[in-house]
């Protein structure tokens, strides 16, 4: 289920498409829907007759099934597919969806430990500055999830390029950060632009009183790092960054796991996030340069894992990093591998390349998993 339908969305298959067989959009786009209804169907068949049906895939838990259809069902939604011949298949979305809003708020336990009562959060007139392919989806993803972000406004170098996507979340345009700064309505600011310039937008914005939210790497050296965060505390706003992938539901499986002693001690991570997403970038493109990738993987992908790294086993104390420049054409190399010593004494290791693969592993003294938890 997982990996059925997942190639269709990788932009390399459907270039492939346009470049070597001469296919348009249209054709493209009703090539991937196709294969993305051939899916659904199956699936469809699956669950409406399997016994085991209930809420979710397999009855009353979310099980890696739900996961997985998830994922099915994002590709299915890229291609504006229609799930109404799918009435399983979107129900199950819709109450995964509920479950998610459900786990993602704090319980009115831990506001308790916290000094008072869980209130419902209030909307933040929002601007994003970078309408981008991320750009859009971080709008669209607050609105499908229910984030209490209502986007106002959008900041972009193209706007003639976005202006049906504006107009569909009526979302206002400017070329300019300072027309958002000028805004007295706007209490926040989502940072989706390339890391040029990314200090001296954070103090200005910060300057303006307006919480700010942006994407990694939160920058590309300590100095930098710190007089952004000197801006904020000045400012008396509040910072986010986008490290998200502690959030997949894998992750919090793996979380609550640990958390339960379901791996013992924890003696040595491992993990790998890799594509091929960059390979046919310009050489000149900012995602290339050297100095815009300082880490080489690492920088845009690597930090992923890092980040589940300390989410999952705290601190690490110490790093090494070994960059592998196998592409010379490419500035920053194609493959970087990392070493990592946690103050807890555990041991980690991560590699990085451009082909399309994401995993992560712990190791520790042996216990047996709960029964299909594996």
């Amino acid at each position: 289920m997982a990996a059925d339908s997942h190639p269709l969305i990788v932009p390399r298959v459907r270039e492939y498409l346009a470049h070597e067989f001469k296919v348009d959009e249209a054709g493209v786009h009703a090539w991937a829907q196709h294969w993305h209804k051939a899916a659904l169907s199956g699936l469809e068949e699956h669950l409406a007759t399997e016994k085991d049906t209930g809420t979710y895939c397999q009855g009353e838990q979310i099980t890696l099934a739900d996961i997985c259809l998830a994922s099915q069902v994002a590709g299915a939604n890229f291609f504006k597919v229609d799930l109404a011949p799918y009435p399983t298949v979107k129900q199950n979305r819709r109450d995964l969806r509920q479950e998610r809003r459900i786990r993602s708020g704090p319980s009115a336990q831990a506001a308790r430990r916290a000094g008072g009562t869980r209130k419902r959060a209030c909307m933040l007139n929002t601007a994003i500055v970078g309408l981008g392919w991320w750009g859009k989806t971080l709008v669209k993803a607050a609105r499908d999830f229910g984030a209490p972000l209502r986007f106002v406004h959008g900041v972009t170098l193209e706007p003639d390029t976005v202006r049906d996507f504006a107009a569909e979340h009526q979302i206002a345009l400017a070329t300019s950060l300072d027309e958002v700064l000028a805004d007295k309505s706007i209490q926040a600011v989502v940072l989706a632009t390339p890391h040029p310039g990314t200090v001296s937008r954070w103090k200005r914005i910060a300057a303006a009183g307006k919480h700010i939210y942006c994407e990694k790497p939160f920058a590309l050296s300590k100095a930098d790092a710190q007089a952004m965060l000197d801006a904020v505390e000045r400012a008396g706003v509040l910072i986010g960054v986008g490290h998200h992938f502690r959030l997949m539901p894998s992750m919090r499986v793996l979380a609550e796991l640990k958390a339960a002693g379901a791996f013992g001690t924890v003696m040595h991570v491992e993990g790998n996030y890799s594509h091929d997403w960059l390979a046919n970038y310009p050489a000149d493109s900012w995602r290339m340069r050297a100095e815009e990738s300082r880490a080489g993987g690492m920088t845009g992908m690597g930090i992923h894992v890092l980040d589940c790294f300390r989410d999952l086993n705290g601190t690490n104390e110490a790093y090494q990093r070994a960059v592998e420049i196998a592409c010379p054409e490419v500035a920053t190399g194609d493959t970087t591998s990392a070493l990592i010593e946690f103050e807890n004494g555990a041991t980690g290791t991560t590699w990085h390349h451009h082909q399309d693969t994401f995993r992560l592993a712990h190791c520790g003294l042996w216990r047996k998993l709960p029964r299909g938890r594996a």
